[in-house]
C-alpha cells in the first residue's frame, strides 16, 4: 500500500512541476514580448482597426484597404458549413457588415479565400487557382448579412493563396508547404543554388476586360515558402508574411528586385541576394496591403479556431512604416 501511494505521490509532484513549467514559461513570453518582436515595433503599430468577425466561426484571411472610399476590405472562410464572408469596415462613420458569398448560380460558396484586393470598381479574390471579381458598388451597397453573388472567374496558374492590387498589376500568388501544401512542379525552380517551389503572377489591368485584368500573367515572381501575404511599396521593395501554426511570424523586405536581375521570359526571384530585412512578428500573419509608405497586417491568430493556446492574440489591423 505504501509503494502505491508513494508513486501516486511521485506522479502528483511530476505533474505538479510540469504544470509550473508551462505557467512560469508562458509568463515570460509575455513579458519577454516586448524584447521578441522589438525590430518590428520600431516601425510597426497597432491600428485602432479591429478585426472583423473575431465572435463569429469566421477565420481572417484577406485585407485591403480602400483609400478611395477610407473602407477596409476582409474575406475569410468559415470553419462551420456556412458561406464564407466579406466584412466591410468603413473607418469614416465606425460601423461593419457582413456579406456572404455565393456562386454564379447563387449556390452557397466556402471557399478559402486566401486574399482579397481592391482597384477601382473591382474586388478581386483569390481562391482555389482562380482570381474571383465581383463589383465594388454591389458590395458596399449590399445589404448587413445579405448574399451577394460572385460576378465572374479567371483561372490562374498557381494555388491563388494571396492577392495584392499593385499600381499597374494585379499580384496573385500562392502558398507552400512540403508534403501537405504542395504546388505544381511547372512552379518549382532553381535559382542561385536556391529552390523555390511557388510563384506570384502579374496581371496587367485591361479596362476593356469583364474583370479590369488580362486573361494571362506578364510576369512571374519565384517566392520562398508559406508566403501568406505579398505587396510591392511605391519604391519597388516587396514584402512577404510569412507563417503557420501558432510560432512566430515573419516579414521579409527585399529591394532592386527588379532593378539587379535579368530575368529570361520576365521572370524574377526573391533570393537571399535581394533580402533587405528579416523581421519577426508575432503569430499568424495573414494578407498583406500596402498605402503611403504603410505595409498593412492581417491577423489570424485572435479567431476562435486558432484562439485556444495562443498566447500572442492580435485582434486589431498593424501597419509597418516603410521606405
Amino acid at each position: 500500500m505504501k509503494i502505491v501511494k508513494n508513486i501516486f505521490k511521485g506522479i502528483g509532484i511530476f505533474f505538479t512541476s510540469l504544470i509550473t513549467l508551462i505557467v512560469i514559461t508562458l509568463i515570460l513570453l509575455v513579458l519577454f514580448r516586448g524584447a521578441m518582436y522589438d525590430d518590428f515595433y520600431k516601425n510597426g503599430k497597432k491600428t485602432d482597426v479591429k478585426i472583423q468577425g473575431l465572435d463569429a466561426n469566421y477565420c481572417p484571411q484577406g485585407l485591403d484597404y480602400d483609400k478611395d472610399t477610407n473602407m477596409y476590405f476582409f474575406s475569410g472562410y468559415m470553419t462551420t458549413k456556412e458561406a464564407s464572408r466579406i466584412y466591410i469596415y468603413d473607418y469614416n462613420n465606425q460601423s461593419s457588415k457582413l456579406i456572404n458569398l455565393a456562386n454564379e448560380d447563387s449556390s452557397i460558396f466556402k471557399g478559402h479565400i486566401g486574399g482579397i484586393a481592391v482597384k477601382d470598381n473591382y474586388v478581386y479574390l483569390s481562391n482555389d487557382q482562380e482570381i474571383l471579381t465581383i463589383n465594388k458598388e454591389r458590395l458596399i451597397n449590399a445589404e448587413n448579412e445579405s448574399v451577394v453573388t460572385i460576378d465572374s472567374r479567371l483561372k490562374v496558374n498557381n494555388e491563388a493563396s494571396f492577392v495584392f492590387a499593385g499600381q499597374d498589376k494585379l499580384w496573385v500568388g500562392e502558398f507552400y508547404m512540403k508534403g501537405k501544401y504542395e504546388t505544381a512542379e511547372s512552379n518549382h525552380y532553381t535559382y542561385n543554388g536556391e529552390e523555390f517551389k511557388a510563384i506570384v503572377e502579374g496581371f496587367d489591368y485591361d479596362s476593356t476586360k469583364t474583370n479590369g485584368i488580362s486573361e494571362t500573367s506578364s510576369v512571374k515572381i519565384s517566392i520562398p515558402k508559406k508566403v501568406q501575404g505579398f505587396c510591392i511599396t511605391d519604391s519597388g521593395k516587396i514584402a512577404l508574411s510569412i507563417s503557420y501554426a501558432i510560432v512566430n511570424s515573419q516579414l521579409l523586405i527585399y529591394d532592386n528586385v527588379f532593378e539587379t536581375q535579368s530575368p529570361k521570359d520576365n521572370h524574377y526571384y526573391l533570393d537571399k541576394g535581394n533580402l533587405l530585412q528579416d523581421i519577426a512578428v508575432m503569430p499568424m500573419t495573414e494578407d498583406l496591403d500596402y498605402h503611403n509608405g504603410k505595409i498593412y497586417i492581417n491577423f489570424e491568430s485572435a479567431s476562435k479556431k486558432y484562439k485556444l493556446g495562443n498566447i500572442y492574440p492580435s485582434k486589431n489591423v498593424y501597419t509597418y512604416d516603410i521606405k
